[in-house]
This record gives C-alpha cells, sequence and structure tokens, in this order.
C-alpha cells in the first residue's frame, strides 16, 4: 500500500522493513528495527546527511530490474529480500535474502524473476554504518509481481 501515498508525503521520507516479523515485533526480531531509529536519530542530532537509498523500477514480460542509488562510502552490502505465495498476503510466507555484494557500491542493479505462479513480493535493503558503527538497514519500497507483471 505504501505505493500509493509514499511520493505524497512532505519531507524526506524512508522505509525499514522488519522481515519475519508480521505487524509486530517481538524480542527476537526488534533488535534490527532498534538499530534503525538509533541510526535515524543518531544522524539527526549530529545534523549529518542521510545515506541514500533512491529507486528505479523496470519491467518486462520475463522480469523486473530494479536498479538502486546508495552512499557508497558508507554502504556495507545490499540485500535482496524475497518471498513467494499462493494469494497476496505475505504475512505467513519466509522471507529469504541474498547478499548483492555491494559494498562501497553506488548504484545497485538486479534482476528478479517473476513467480511461475502465485505471487512474489521483493524488496532491497541497504545496509549501512551508523555514527556510531553499527550496521542498519534503509529499505526500498516493496514490490509485488504475479507471473506475469509488476502490480
Amino acid at each position: 500500500a505504501i505505493k500509493n501515498y509514499l511520493d505524497s508525503i512532505p519531507g524526506k521520507n524512508y522505509i525499514h522493513y522488519v522481515p519475519n516479523a508480521g505487524h509486530g515485533l517481538d524480542s527476537k526480531n526488534n533488535d534490527q528495527a532498534a538499530r534503525a531509529l538509533s541510526a535515524f536519530f543518531g544522524t539527526s542530532i549530529k545534523g549529518e546527511k542521510y545515506p541514500e537509498c533512491k529507486w528505479e523500477m523496470t519491467a518486462n514480460d520475463e522480469n523486473a530490474d530494479l536498479n538502486v542509488k546508495a552512499t557508497s562510502a558508507k554502504l556495507v552490502d545490499a540485500l535482496l529480500w524475497s518471498a513467494v505465495s499462493t494469494d497476496r498476503d505475505f504475512r505467513d510466507e519466509e522471507w529469504t535474502s541474498k547478499s548483492l555484494d555491494a559494498k562501497n557500491k553506488l548504484d545497485i542493479d538486479t534482476k528478479v524473476n517473476y513467480p511461475e505462479s502465485g505471487f512474489k513480493a521483493f524488496y532491497m535493503d541497504l545496509k549501512y554504518i551508523d555514527t556510531n558503527g553499527n550496521e542498519y538497514t534503509k529499505s526500498t519500497r516493496m514490490f509485488v509481481a504475479d507471473s506475469l507483471h509488476i502490480l
């Protein structure tokens, strides 16, 4: 749903997904959210620039091409997260990630094949180092595809 309103929110906006957490944060995965919040507040307090996470999606009949612009000096890696489902509800599906070996890259480009059946959701996480030396991630928006195209 974020695709419907992200561009209309005033100011700079950032996304952080916590995969495999459902709609709540329990003790096994709240650390990831806390690291992202800590990085945001630390960067804000110190008046530093936020690392970039801008994306562009192009698609054809076979796959989608996700191109992401990053702040290369602080980039540790990029992770492509995805899950497949027979319906469009991905809350109960297991999300898996693949490292894109993107340390210190400015442009990260990856192709995502459409599922043979059902639906596939995917997004990219950019893993950065914050002002205190801790790792955290910033996410692209989530994309959903069926066997023919991006929805």
